[in-house]
């Protein structure tokens, strides 16, 4: 069975917040996308980013740093 891939979804209360995001990471080489929260997941905007859990800890970091907010962080396998 193949194992499924680590994956963060960062939700947010405004989409501006989340195109803040995909901007400042494709500057940083650090991917991601942009993506319709799942039904599953309760968000603000109904918008959410999604990157590998490896780049976990930059993306907060560069969320402190840029003052970007947030909902919250959820790990997941996809």
């Amino acid at each position: 069975m193949e194992e499924k891939a680590k994956k963060i979804i960062i939700t947010y209360f405004s989409s501006t917040d989340v195109m803040a995001t995909e901007m400042i990471c494709k500057q940083a080489g650090l991917g991601g996308r942009i993506i319709s929260t799942p039904p599953h997941i309760a968000a603000g905007c109904g918008m959410s980013y999604i990157i590998g859990i490896d780049k976990k800890s930059e993306i907060e970091n560069i969320l402190a740093k840029e003052k970007i907010k947030y909902d919250k962080i959820i790990e997941i396998n996809v």
